[in-house]
């Protein structure tokens, strides 16, 4: 949903092709901003309303890219590879948070970036029988703390429990919300 609450956007796939849609709240016809791209895993519009930044998972980027597409369609850019999540914005526009898996030691990852993609920086990393979703995080409207769950399961007694978890981005430290 956009931030102004007009417009949505939503992903059709069709034999491992996605196309994204814009659509008017009120109705009216789509527009297809995206063709052709691989399975698309999240969607996030800019706090202005400018973009829609997109996340596919595919054959041709099985760690997951992230893309930057025109509100209104236009040439999409990849922004980043190596994402697992959807992307939140911060308030400001600026920087935006993902989670990010490592199958080599099997890490999860919270990770913020400039909203260009550049200045990448893993804020905490959760391992063993720890993990972050890749449902995607949120930020506070202060733009000082990244939420997002946090898988805890034990290997003895099988059992799995999520918590929602506050992440300082300054520190990387976390409190249970």
């Amino acid at each position: 949903l956009s931030p102004d609450g007009k417009y949505f956007v939503y992903a059709e796939h069709d034999a491992g092709v996605a196309r994204l849609w814009l659509r008017q709240v009120a109705g009216g016809q789509p527009l297809e901003i995206v063709t052709g791209a691989e399975p698309i895993v999240g969607t996030t519009f800019a706090p202005d309303g400018q973009f829609v930044y997109y996340v596919t998972l595919g054959q041709r980027e099985p760690q997951g890219a992230l893309y930057r597409v025109p509100t209104l369609g236009g040439a999409a850019a990849k922004l980043l590879t190596g994402i697992a999540s959807p992307v939140a914005l911060a308030p400001d526009g600026r920087r935006l948070a993902f989670v990010r898996l490592s199958s080599e030691n099997e890490e999860s990852r919270l990770v913020i970036a400039g909203s260009e993609g550049g200045d990448a920086r893993v804020v905490l990393v959760r391992s063993g029988g720890e993990r972050l979703n890749t449902s995607g995080p949120a930020w506070s409207p202060d733009g000082q703390e990244i939420s997002c769950s946090l898988l805890h399961a034990s290997a003895k007694t099988g059992s799995r429990t999520w918590s929602l978890i506050g992440v300082n981005v300054q520190s990387g430290g976390f409190r249970t919300l």
